[in-house]
């Protein structure tokens, strides 16, 4: 039986260590701040299938510009923060390039289009049911898109197999928010689309569901991580080093930290 340290218990540790657990492995979670606290918490707890496409590409860096200019853009740079930034947006200029974007949407789409599918087998463990909510998403646009655009964004939906609808304004509110002003353009329903109604206590359920299965949890933080003359992996906690057959990091933004061993 192979011991693993899971460090980090947000939504992506919690569930790959009751996942470990009910393989048979003896599993050790390690986060210093409670379960689901994190991002796991400040989320709007969307299973969103049809984000295929990552944030970084070609069009979003074309329109870099334009949303700088802009007063009300959701874009904000910091003189004082460049220097820290400018690795991250150096690799973020890199991953957009078209290449790194074909790659990296398919490896994205893999994921997110079986996301509500692989939530519902979770979920439905007695672990959180009711707190699943599979209703669809809808979309409503203000604004007429360019026909380029629009065409560009549906063919990659339907390359990668997601559904929607397209609407009229009027079908919007004939079927879905009557109280809906009529002074919109057009609007999409995603069918596909999930979401939970609470992450944090989904994130708790989960965990919880982990320590039942076995695993066992440390509030720490982790002093670092070496290698041990057998091979396996010493992972240091409050001055003490526990080994481990493997590690996970799932810290989100405190996962660079953790990564001292390589």
């Amino acid at each position: 039986m192979e011991d693993v340290v899971v460090i980090g218990a947000g939504i992506i540790g919690a569930s790959a260590a009751l996942n470990l657990a009910q393989r048979g492995m003896r599993v050790h979670i390690v986060d210093s701040a409670p379960p689901g606290s994190g991002c796991s918490f400040g989320n709007a707890g969307l299973i969103a299938v049809d984000h295929v496409a990552p944030l970084a590409s070609p069009e979003t860096m074309a329109g870099l510009p334009r949303m700088l200019l802009r007063r009300d853009s959701p874009l904000r740079l910091h003189k004082r923060s460049l220097p820290r930034m400018a690795p991250w947006v150096l690799e973020f200029a890199a991953q957009a390039q078209r290449s790194r974007f074909r790659r990296n949407t398919r490896a994205l789409a893999s994921l997110v289009t079986g996301a509500a599918q692989a939530w519902r087998r979770l979920l439905d463990q007695h672990i959180a049911a009711e707190l699943f909510r599979d209703i669809g998403s809808l979309y409503v646009f203000e604004q007429p898109v360019a026909h380029a655009t629009e065409r560009a964004q549906l063919d990659l939906l339907d390359r990668h197999g997601v559904r929607y609808e397209n609407l009229t304004a009027g079908q919007v509110r004939r079927d879905y928010l009557p109280s809906l002003t009529p002074h919109i353009s057009h609007a999409r329903y995603f069918p596909g689309m999930a979401s939970v109604t609470h992450p944090q206590q989904v994130v708790e359920r989960i965990f919880g569901a982990a320590l039942a299965a076995g695993a066992k949890f440390t509030s720490a933080a982790v002093d670092a991580l070496r290698a041990l003359p057998d091979g396996r992996i010493g992972v240091t906690l409050n001055g003490a080093t526990h080994p481990a057959g493997k590690v996970l990091i799932a810290a989100g933004s405190r996962s660079n930290s953790a990564r001292g061993f390589r």
